[in-house]
């Protein structure tokens, strides 16, 4: 096997696309994907208004992503959602809950603030928010 291949964490997503009036858009958004580092594939479905991409995780994120579609002049669809996280001590169980919450499949961002015991999450849709929960509390 391939070294290059098998160290690739191979990231799917079907990101809702704003802003699109023609199928000029969908091939903006398609080239200019296309040419972001990390980034496998990306295909464009103007009828339906979203992407689906394949990305190698270890070098693009889906916040990268979403600048990418938002510089080429469209927006991404996303969801947010704040929730108490308790039991935080420190600034090390900080940096565990926004990695493990920024390690779920969909999520574009997460930030957790320690003084008001908060977690602001940012997803793609379907992401379930029970399964945000869940990984706070494993974490």
């Amino acid at each position: 096997m391939d070294k290059k291949l098998s160290s690739k964490k191979l990231g799917k997503a079907r990101i809702h696309v704003t802003g699109m009036t023609c199928t000029t858009c969908a091939a903006t958004i398609e080239k200019g994907l296309a040419e972001t580092p990390g980034v496998e594939r990306a295909e464009v479905n103007f009828a339906l208004e979203d992407v689906s991409i394949e990305y190698d995780s270890a070098k693009v994120g889906l916040a990268k992503i979403k600048d990418t579609v938002s510089g080429l002049g469209y927006g991404v669809a996303t969801k947010k959602s704040i929730f108490l996280v308790g039991g935080m001590t420190c600034a090390s169980c900080v940096a565990r809950v926004e990695k493990a919450l920024s390690g779920i499949p969909g999520v574009v961002s997460a930030t957790v603030n320690l003084a008001s015991e908060k977690a602001t999450v940012e997803y793609i849709e379907g992401v379930r928010v029970a399964d945000l929960r869940q990984t706070v509390k494993e974490a």
